[in-house]
């Protein structure tokens, strides 16, 4: 492959590698929201 090519290749995996950690970390987020939420409504 040539450099410009594999360049490509390496940057839109990278990219694809952020937008999951972002993805794992809005769901992360949500849970522990949704948890927390959850605990308060019981504690009443």
């Amino acid at each position: 492959m040539r450099p410009e090519v594999w360049r490509r290749e390496i940057s839109s995996a990278w990219w694809l590698g952020v937008r999951s950690q972002i993805a794992v970390a809005a769901v992360v987020g949500w849970w522990l929201a949704a948890r927390s939420a959850m605990v308060a409504g019981n504690r009443e």
